[in-house]
């Protein structure tokens, strides 16, 4: 029932061709992914427009992403059909396990994380417009001041937007 989201405000208008969000996954830690890593369904979607800014239930685009464990930490994603987007416009790419037994089979989405959240949570982005929420079992979405999300965006003309800190040792 666990579901994640990557807010974001669009600092561009045009395509979104792609998209790159950090998987983590461990053989050798415990609690960072079970089984085959289960199936992710990435879903682009508007702000409902509330005081929370939440995910609405419109979907612009998705996109499954399978195997993840085969296929590395920061897969590049694309969306179908790719969305246009709108500069100044708040979008949710939220993030849902759909295997059929999600406890079992699962990785995690990681973010950089901080024991003692500042104010703002980033020095690049205003707290509206980059932000991690989450939601269990269809709860009301929960902004998460202690996470930034690890996401790079793409767009078609080359435009790039996001937290792309992106390294890997070995």
């Amino acid at each position: 029932g666990y579901r994640d989201d990557y807010r974001f405000r669009a600092k561009h208008s045009g395509t979104l061709a792609s998209f790159r969000p950090y998987i983590i996954y461990s053989f050798t830690k415990p609690g960072y992914h079970g089984g085959n890593g289960g199936t992710l369904k990435f879903e682009l979607r508007t702000d409902d427009g509330t005081s929370n800014h939440a995910p609405s239930n419109t979907v612009l685009a998705s996109v499954t992403h399978t195997d993840p464990l085969n296929k590395g930490s920061f897969p590049l994603l694309s969306f179908s059909p790719l969305p246009t987007i709108q500069a100044g416009q708040l979008y949710h790419i939220t993030v849902t396990n759909i295997d059929p037994d999600p406890a079992t089979n699962y990785v995690s989405m990681d973010h950089l994380f901080s024991y003692t959240p500042t104010n703002p949570m980033q020095p690049a982005y205003a707290d509206l417009d980059w932000a991690e929420m989450i939601t269990y079992t269809g709860s009301t979405w929960t902004l998460r001041r202690e996470n930034t999300p690890i996401l790079a965006l793409t767009y078609s003309d080359g435009f790039t937007q996001g937290m792309g800190y992106i390294w890997k040792s070995g």
